[in-house]
């Protein structure tokens, strides 16, 4: 018997849009940073592959050391307070999430900061409705079995499944541990598979769970 759903963040619950990269954007102009938005967009993405966890240190060296930069720390951190204000969710996920906290306990796993997250759930007012949120700064990232393991506990594996978008990450990192996985796919990127039930539409959820 399934009781506790373990969500990804981005491009699961809150929709990752250009609005993101804009402000990557910006803070680079205001730091007076001739480096394409694109390229410290493409660090951040490769956090996860590079590292078993996530540090303000460690994003601001791999941006530095990538393109010959010296900024300070200041630089991540403004870049958190403004990526932590931009949350865009699906008009119906509210209804989903509030008819799914009533039968399950809910979860969020993310390989970003803690904090980002949990300003982003608090933003999109919908922060109520999970009971914990464990980030790749607190944890190990996503796909290592570290990072599921510790957001099923104390609950058994057999008790949870894991609703994500990334088929490394969030799925096959989940099969790995021996969870049951939704993949949520709005972009029509994801494979047919009999390992695990894909939707399309977040509100589909009501329907399976």
């Amino acid at each position: 018997m399934i009781k506790k759903l373990i969500f990804d963040l981005d491009n699961t619950l809150i929709i990752w849009k250009d609005e993101y990269s804009l402000e990557l954007k910006y803070l680079l102009e205001e730091y007076k940073i001739d480096t394409c938005y694109k390229k410290v967009d493409k660090i951040i993405d490769d956090l996860e592959y590079k590292h078993d966890t996530i540090s303000k240190e460690i994003l601001l060296n791999d941006i530095n050391n990538n393109l010959n930069l010296n900024l300070d720390i200041s630089f991540i951190e403004e870049l958190e307070k403004r990526q932590s204000k931009l949350s865009f969710i699906d008009d119906d996920l509210i209804d989903v999430l509030d008819y799914l906290s009533k039968k399950y306990e809910l979860v969020i796993l993310s390989n970003y900061f803690t904090n980002i997250q949990k300003n982003r759930l608090k933003n999109a007012k919908i922060d109520k409705y999970f009971t914990k949120v464990f980030g790749g700064d607190e944890i190990k990232l996503k796909p290592r079995p570290e990072a599921f393991l510790k957001a099923i506990y104390p609950n058994k594996k057999e008790e949870c499944l894991m609703i994500g978008d990334s088929l490394k990450m969030d799925i096959e990192g989940a099969l790995n541990v021996g969870l049951k996985v939704i993949a949520v796919d709005y972009f029509n990127k994801l494979p047919k598979s009999d390992k695990y039930i894909l939707i399309d539409d977040i509100k589909k959820l009501k329907e399976i769970l």
